[in-house]
């Protein structure tokens, strides 16, 4: 629309009053541009309203287990594995320590499967990636790496956890009455 004219009689009238003024016809009466404006803002308002809920509850992270035999990778989260639609996918770390009154000693091991059933498991006896593995916490995104130890066996070369706030499950509190 052009910039109104710089009128003494219409600088003071509603918009409805000015389009007459110049002789053009309102489609829309005022009254009812005012109701679908104050629709507008209150349909506005109602999806911020929803939008903020959902922001409050905070983000929520996902990653389904992926098993890559030609990287010797693999990386996912345990809860999204716990609640996969299949009945195979998962994922985790365990450490076993041995103690017979005359030697003790640990080694611990990580295991992925995904979807598609490729499974593997490697082992580490390494100080350092056992300090990793008893650090972890539940629910956390495990990603970890292999070699071959020439033997046809998997030999742990990297471990890594992710324990932030979007892998936790949604709990719900109950209020106390």
């Amino acid at each position: 629309m052009e910039d109104l004219p710089k009128d003494p009689k219409i600088a003071g009238l509603p918009m409805t009053d000015v389009n007459q003024y110049r002789g053009r016809v309102m489609r829309v009466k005022f009254n009812h541009w005012g109701k679908m404006m104050k629709i507008r803002y209150l349909l506005s308002v109602a999806a911020l309203t929803v939008l903020a809920g959902i922001a409050s509850a905070g983000y929520i992270g996902s990653e389904a287990v992926v098993v890559d035999l030609e990287d010797r990778l693999a990386y996912g989260d345990q809860l999204t594995a716990r609640n996969s639609k299949n009945h195979v996918e998962m994922i985790g770390c365990g450490i076993r320590v041995f103690d017979n009154g005359v030697d003790s000693w640990s080694w611990g091991f990580c295991k992925a499967v995904d979807s598609a059933e490729v499974e593997i498991v490697c082992t580490t006896e390494n100080a350092n990636l056992l300090d990793a593995m008893k650090a972890t916490s539940a629910f956390a995104l495990i990603m970890f790496e292999w070699q071959d130890d020439g033997e046809g066996d998997a030999v742990c070369t990297t471990i890594g956890f992710s324990t932030q706030s979007f892998y936790l499950p949604n709990f719900t509190i109950k209020e106390k009455k």
